[in-house]
């Protein structure tokens, strides 16, 4: 096996057990509800904590995420980030995907001193910004810098990730990330054939939604318990 599918089978065994976690939750209430999560997003962050850890720490995010050394999850990180999200711009008309990523550390001394060397490492592999933030004076001006930061990557779809009193005095840390997508398919549904209609729920209750509809060929997979439907966007994605 070489390194890319290494990678690769890392992040995908990551994806499993997270979705698996997420699903099995034991709530009767959510396990009825779709669940959706960025995989990219998640695994970034989780990397940038790796990447400051050391000794059992360390060992036991890279047996997380699947890595056998920091060099192996960088890797990883670097193929999702700069391969499978490389258009940010989309001049040919596909869809347009963000990642940012930010490391707030309280500021201080020792903080500082590694500031440099943390800048480095994180903007150099994970494309994150390194700042040193003032949680222990200013701890709400700190918490509206990081909403500013997130409402601005995302295009104002999320105003506010983190809620009043979220960061306060004894806060040492906040990772932050963004994901944005932005895409258009390239064969849309018509919008004059959408129609309401019944969405029959597995408890046997039904509700009224409203239903794209289309004439052309799809992909269709079916499976024991779900289905899959493949809707290419602009681009080739």
């Amino acid at each position: 096996m070489d390194d890319a599918a290494g990678n690769c089978d890392g992040m995908t065994a990551f994806a499993l057990r997270l979705a698996k976690r997420l699903a099995d939750n034991g709530d009767d209430v959510n396990n009825n509800r779709n669940l959706v999560f960025s995989l990219v997003s998640l695994y970034a962050a989780l990397a940038l904590v790796a990447a400051g850890g050391q000794g059992t720490t360390l060992h036991e995010l890279l047996a997380l995420l699947g890595a056998s050394s920091l060099d192996d999850l960088a890797e990883s990180v670097y193929r999702a980030v700069e391969v499978g999200l490389a258009n940010e711009s989309s001049a040919s008309g596909g869809p347009r995907v963000l990642l940012r990523l930010r490391r707030l550390a309280r500021r201080d001394a020792r903080a500082e001193a590694g500031l440099p060397r943390r800048r480095r490492r994180h903007g150099g592999t994970y494309k994150a910004v390194t700042r040193a933030a003032n949680f222990r004076r200013q701890p709400k001006k700190s918490r509206k810098k990081i909403n500013e930061w997130v409402s601005k990557a995302t295009n104002k779809l999320i105003p506010e990730i983190l809620p009043d009193g979220s960061v306060h005095r004894l806060t040492t840390l906040v990772l932050v990330n963004a994901i944005y997508f932005k895409g258009k398919w390239s064969d849309p549904f018509p919008r004059e054939s959408t129609t309401t209609g019944k969405f029959h729920r597995l408890d046997g209750s039904s509700v009224n939604v409203r239903f794209m509809r289309s004439r052309e060929d799809q992909y269709i997979g079916f499976y024991d318990g779900f289905n899959v439907l493949k809707l290419p966007y602009n681009g080739g994605l």
